[in-house]
């Protein structure tokens, strides 16, 4: 916003561990960044919203921060601020359709919010701001449906230029409706009609036919032309004024005998279910009834009134007291209150020790069981010489507690929290195919072998993209990997490509259908989701990003029930090698590594075929049935992409530059060009580009920048400035012999870098057993130790020299010759020297006599602790 806004409040950013929905959405009217933050769904649908309307030219999310007047506490921060080209500036607020009516229910919150509302519109008039509140009810609307559908054509088709100019001819002469102008492009281009949806789609979005985006928008709306391009629609912020609500009437409550127990009619605030209520409490209602049927049919005095109520056992003021509240609440005022039956034991003191030693010795983090709670208790009534509770009363008292409170004391907010916190439904943007793709990785249980020696290499990693529409895999990754973003851009680039050419080369027999560019990506909060290549390419592509708040997988549960069912047909197959529980395999003896029995390319296979010819066309019970028959994923899609409400959707687009996704995402290094190629993984690369530029560089030092894909090594890429291209290098001949590969053959099977790490292992095993000689581990070991002693031997000499030479030194020390610095610098060495004179004497000397060689030696007793003496002597 503003410098003078900056100046009196302060920008917030949304930070990643935000605890609630939280995403990026592209868009070219924010020029510092080129997309707006969110962390709500009404903040996410204002900023859509006003992406589209063509009055507005600048959005930003999070703008200022409002300080209280007092200074204490957290400054308040404005949702978004908008900017519009009739010079406008609008603040707004996005409020939960509940808000309101809490501030109703809660006075302190109601002051402390018409409080800041003071200084937010005090604000507002000093820099010349408008400032609306908006609530997401008032969001969802038909505009917000059809900028919600038509804005996945965003982006500038392929053959826009061919298409539109057939399209302005026909619509100069006769109006038609989408559907009807669709067909008659695609019989003059004889192209299909679902390539020419995608361009209608565009030009709807874009404004270019004049249309009111308040009503909805189909197949069947009549498109006309626009006269003068330059015209604009109302500002977007005139349809969002506060409506103060009209006042209704509440209808007067009908009599029990009228009144239907599901009749909507009846007072909301004491709604209960009749038949809801247990067996017993309905009896006694029905009774009441029936007493005050009699009592208003009948005009009895009140001396037979009296006889009447003792006849029934019922009070005489029973009878007014029950006609009152059935005046009152209707038939709600009849439920017999029996919770209130009784007198409480007056003692303060009994009840307050109760709820302290609930509080301390049973609502904690250990969870004792109740009767460990109730014996302290015990304890303590004994101490002060007070009467106790019975056990059952103490039971009764925590009962009285919620189970949520209880919950959060004895296991943790976090458990409380997840146990009892709501679970969403349907997602409320996946109404389309590719509206929603949501990733996730997992490590699946099953274990791997080597190709060639059949040697376990671990269990492989599974990235998913899951489209919550039509419930198909939108793509996939497999790698041994742990995830990364390189696997996040894989999975990405598989699922907008045609998979024609993978489900043949994995010999599957349906069809994978689907592809494109979807209109939002959800992922959690990982590194591989934020800050990088994919997620520049998102924005580049006009693809939302959403990020899934903190520790909530329930947000994502399509991708999560998927994983599940996956790993439940891998045991349900027979894999061998599936990884049972751990608690089983403890109790077994069951080791799933010895079991395994199918290679990284074979696992694969499975898989690619498992999707495409079992999961895609087996029904789901996810999807809504049609005439009473569910269908299957493949349907689903099939009829989404076809039509859906009432609108064509038409093929999704294949952005141009997907390959470059795909070298931006892959690991590199740098290296430089050599006569013999490019070396790594102690492996070497060559080939004639390779060979050309290392003629011709002019820099002999100079490092190229070599990208390699961890699934396939048999050739790396070469990045060159001059030509701003990549070249293939593949591996030598002699280690693609080595190796049992074959770069050149498009039907190999890939050498991955773990396969690669795994045999290099085992040739160094080889080397050093000498297997390659036929040489025995045993004959390999007796020649190890045989020359381990000549080393031994070749040390003990050699410290035995160094030992004469410095006992040579040392008698030459205190000779009269001797200076007094020499002997300085060695009086430190006087008690090893001494040392090594004592262990060249016997154990049977006596003390005497080692004294004589000290003194003889120039060494006193006192350079030796007496202990140490007579300890080893």
């Amino acid at each position: 916003m503003e410098k003078n806004a900056q100046t009196y409040s302060k920008k917030r950013r949304i930070g990643y561990t935000h605890y609630t929905e939280r995403g990026k959405i592209p868009t070219n009217k924010n020029k510092a960044d080129g997309y707006v933050e969110y962390e709500s769904l009404g903040e996410a649908t204002l900023i859509l919203l006003h992406d589209h309307d063509p009055n507005c030219f600048d959005i930003e999310s999070q703008p200022i921060q409002i300080a209280n007047k007092s200074g204490i506490g957290k400054p308040y921060t404005i949702d978004l601020g908008v900017k519009f080209k009739d010079g406008k500036r609008v603040l707004y607020d996005i409020k939960h359709h509940t808000f309101f009516e809490e501030l109703k229910r809660n006075p302190k919150k109601k002051k402390r919010w018409e409080e800041r509302k003071e200084i937010i519109i005090e604000f507002c008039e000093k820099y010349g701001y408008i400032y609306q509140i908006i609530t997401d009810n008032e969001l969802y609307s038909i505009r917000q449906d059809n900028v919600e559908f038509y804005r996945i054509n965003k982006i500038e088709p392929n053959d826009l230029q061919i298409i539109k100019p057939v399209i302005d001819k026909i619509l100069s002469k006769e109006e038609l409706t989408c559907f009807e102008l669709a067909t008659k492009v695609s019989k003059q281009l004889n192209i299909e009609l679902l390539e020419v949806m995608p361009i209608i789609n565009h030009l709807i979005y874009q404004d270019y036919f004049l249309l009111d985006f308040e009503k909805k928008i189909d197949d069947d709306t009549v498109l006309k032309l626009k006269l003068n391009d330059n015209s604009l629609t109302v500002p977007l912020y005139k349809f969002f004024p506060r409506i103060p609500k009209k006042k209704v009437q509440k209808q007067k409550l009908k009599t029990f005998f009228e009144l239907n127990p599901k009749d909507p009619n009846y007072d909301k605030k004491n709604r209960k279910e009749y038949l809801a209520l247990p067996e017993k409490i309905r009896n006694e209602i029905m009774k009441r009834k029936n007493l005050l049927n009699i009592f208003q049919e009948k005009d009895l005095t009140t001396k037979k009134l009296r006889e009447f109520a003792k006849e029934n056992s019922v009070g005489y003021a029973t009878l007014y007291k029950w006609k009152r509240k059935f005046n009152q609440k209707g038939w709600v005022g009849l439920i017999p209150q029996y919770h209130k039956r009784g007198k409480k034991k007056e003692n303060s003191r009994r009840d307050e020790l109760a709820k302290e030693i609930i509080e301390e010795k049973f609502n904690v983090d250990n969870q004792p069981p109740i009767m460990g709670a109730y014996e302290q208790y015990l304890i303590e009534c004994d101490r002060e010489n007070i009467e106790p509770f019975h056990y059952d009363t103490f039971r009764k008292r925590i009962a009285e507690i919620s189970h949520k409170e209880r919950t959060s004391k004895r296991r943790g907010y976090k458990v409380a929290r997840d146990q009892y916190r709501p679970l969403l439904g349907e997602h409320p943007f996946g109404k389309h195919p590719l509206d929603v793709i949501e990733f996730d990785h997992t490590e699946l249980d099953v274990f791997l072998l080597d190709r060639e020696r059949k040697i376990s290499i671990g269990s492989p990693w599974l990235t998913i993209g899951f489209d919550i529409n039509s419930r198909m895999i939108f793509g996939y990754y497999l790698s041994l990997d742990e995830p990364s973003y390189l696997s996040l851009a894989m999975t990405f680039r598989s699922g907008i490509l045609p998979k024609d050419k993978l489900v043949k080369e994995f010999e599957a027999e349906n069809t994978w259908a689907i592809s494109g560019i979807p209109k939002r990506v959800t992922g959690d909060n990982a590194k591989e989701f934020v800050g990088n290549a994919f997620e520049d390419f998102c924005l580049s592509n006009n693809i939302i990003m959403d990020f899934n708040p903190v520790k909530r997988p329930d947000r994502k549960p399509f991708v999560e029930r998927f994983f599940r069912t996956l790993n439940e047909s891998i045991n349900k197959e027979g894999i061998g090698g599936y990884r049972l529980k751990l608690e089983e395999r403890k109790k077994t003896g069951y080791d799933p590594e010895k079991k395994a029995v199918m290679t990284f390319n074979e696992f694969e296979k499975w898989l690619v075929q498992w999707i495409v010819d079992t999961y895609h066309t087996r029904p789901h019970s996810g999807i809504e049935k049609t005439d009473g028959i569910k269908k299957t994923p493949l349907e689903k899609y099939e009829e989404g992409i076809i039509q859906s409400n009432g609108r064509t959707v038409g093929l999704p687009q294949i952005p141009s530059n997907i390959d470059q996704l795909y070298f931006d995402v892959l690991p590199f290094y740098m290296r430089q060009l050599h006569r013999y190629g490019i070396k790594t993984f102690a492996i070497e690369y060559h080939s004639l580009e390779v060979a050309r530029l290392f003629n011709y560089q002019q820099d002999p030092k100079k490092e190229y920048i070599i990208r390699y894909d961890p699934r396939d090594i048999r050739e790396i890429y070469l990045w060159t400035d001059s030509e701003q291209t990549y070249y293939v290098v593949p591996m030598k001949s002699s280690y693609s012999t080595r190796f049992k590969v074959n770069p050149q053959d498009p039907n190999d099977i890939p050498l991955c870098l773990k396969e690669l790490e795994a045999i290099k292992k085992d040739v160094r095993e080889d080397r050093r057993f000498g297997k390659e000689k036929s040489v025995s581990k045993h004959e390999y070991v007796k020649g190890f130790v045989k020359r381990q002693q000549l080393i031994d031997e070749a040390m003990k000499k050699t410290i035995d020299a160094k030992r004469m030479r410095k006992r040579k030194e040392k008698q030459n020390i205190y000779s009269e010759k001797a200076t007094s610095t020499q002997i300085r610098k060695n009086t430190k060495k006087n008690v090893v020297q001494g040392k090594e004179i004592m262990d060249e004497v016997e154990k049977e000397v006596d003390l005497e006599e080692i004294k004589k060689r000290l003194k003889k030696n120039k060494f006193t007793t006192k350079s030796f602790p007496k202990k140490s003496l007579n300890r080893r002597y």
